[in-house]
């Protein structure tokens, strides 16, 4: 099987940003214990995911409006 060097590029970018996605969270999960956050930043934590959550349906939401206006 030969690779194109366009398919070899997509490929190697694909296994790269896998890798540095596991290597983040990796590091998070073995390292977490040794740096202490702050209170303010556990705190201000608790609230990221209903924050992105809020964001996406958010743009969705205004995505969808500006639609309707322009028909």
């Amino acid at each position: 099987m030969t690779l194109w060097p366009s398919e070899l590029y997509v490929y190697s970018a694909i296994l790269l940003l896998a890798l540095c996605s596991v290597l983040t969270r990796a590091g998070f999960m073995l390292f977490g214990d040794y740096i202490p956050l702050p209170d303010g930043v556990r705190r201000a934590l608790r609230y990221a995911p209903a924050a992105a959550l809020t964001a996406i349906v958010a743009v969705s939401y205004t995505h969808l409006r500006a639609h309707e206006t322009r028909e």
